[in-house]
Protein backbone atom coordinates (compact mmCIF):
# COMPACT_ATOMS: atom_id res chain seq x y z
CA UNK A 1 0.00 0.00 0.00
CA UNK A 2 1.19 3.56 -0.69
CA UNK A 3 2.03 6.38 1.65
CA UNK A 4 -0.63 7.88 3.89
CA UNK A 5 -0.14 11.36 2.44
CA UNK A 6 2.06 13.48 0.24
CA UNK A 7 5.78 13.19 0.94
CA UNK A 8 8.47 15.80 0.38
CA UNK A 9 11.01 14.75 -2.22
CA UNK A 10 14.00 16.35 -0.56
CA UNK A 11 14.55 14.93 2.91
CA UNK A 12 17.74 16.77 3.88
CA UNK A 13 17.82 20.56 3.98
CA UNK A 14 20.59 21.77 1.69
CA UNK A 15 19.63 25.46 1.63
CA UNK A 16 18.74 28.08 4.22
CA UNK A 17 15.76 30.44 4.11
CA UNK A 18 14.89 33.44 6.25
CA UNK A 19 11.13 34.01 6.07
CA UNK A 20 9.82 37.48 6.89
CA UNK A 21 6.15 38.42 6.69
CA UNK A 22 4.55 41.70 7.66
CA UNK A 23 1.08 43.14 8.00
CA UNK A 24 -0.65 46.31 9.09
CA UNK A 25 -2.07 44.42 12.07
CA UNK A 26 -0.07 43.90 15.27
CA UNK A 27 2.15 40.79 15.19
CA UNK A 28 0.21 38.88 17.88
CA UNK A 29 -3.03 39.32 15.90
CA UNK A 30 -1.29 38.23 12.72
CA UNK A 31 -0.04 35.03 14.40
CA UNK A 32 -3.61 34.17 15.37
CA UNK A 33 -5.44 34.93 12.14
CA UNK A 34 -2.96 34.65 9.28
CA UNK A 35 -1.17 31.53 8.04
CA UNK A 36 1.47 33.37 6.02
CA UNK A 37 4.51 32.06 7.90
CA UNK A 38 3.14 28.51 7.82
CA UNK A 39 2.68 28.73 4.03
CA UNK A 40 6.18 30.14 3.59
CA UNK A 41 7.67 27.33 5.71
CA UNK A 42 5.92 24.67 3.59
CA UNK A 43 7.25 26.36 0.45
CA UNK A 44 10.78 26.45 1.87
CA UNK A 45 10.57 22.79 2.84
CA UNK A 46 9.32 21.93 -0.65
CA UNK A 47 12.48 23.35 -2.22
CA UNK A 48 14.66 21.68 0.41
CA UNK A 49 15.50 24.59 2.69
CA UNK A 50 15.93 24.82 6.45
CA UNK A 51 13.91 27.83 7.50
CA UNK A 52 13.24 30.21 10.33
CA UNK A 53 10.57 32.85 10.16
CA UNK A 54 9.31 35.93 11.91
CA UNK A 55 6.32 38.19 11.59
CA UNK A 56 6.72 41.96 11.69
CA UNK A 57 3.55 43.68 12.80
CA UNK A 58 2.34 47.21 12.12
CA UNK A 59 4.27 47.26 8.86
CA UNK A 60 2.04 49.87 7.25
CA UNK A 61 1.56 52.25 10.14
CA UNK A 62 2.61 55.28 8.08
CA UNK A 63 3.69 55.99 4.52
CA UNK A 64 7.33 55.10 3.78
CA UNK A 65 7.74 53.12 6.98
CA UNK A 66 11.25 51.78 7.75
CA UNK A 67 12.18 48.87 9.97
CA UNK A 68 12.62 49.79 13.61
CA UNK A 69 15.86 48.95 15.45
CA UNK A 70 13.92 46.29 17.37
CA UNK A 71 12.81 44.62 14.13
CA UNK A 72 16.36 44.79 12.75
CA UNK A 73 17.60 43.07 15.90
CA UNK A 74 14.97 40.34 15.50
CA UNK A 75 16.08 39.79 11.90
CA UNK A 76 19.74 39.57 12.98
CA UNK A 77 18.87 36.99 15.66
CA UNK A 78 16.87 34.93 13.13
CA UNK A 79 19.79 35.05 10.69
CA UNK A 80 22.18 33.89 13.42
CA UNK A 81 19.92 30.91 14.13
CA UNK A 82 20.25 29.80 10.51
CA UNK A 83 24.02 30.17 10.32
Amino acid sequence: MGAHGPQFRKKAASKKALLIASAAAPAFVSHLFYSTIKQLKVTAKTIGAESTGLFIGLGAGAPHTCLSPRDMHRIERATARLL
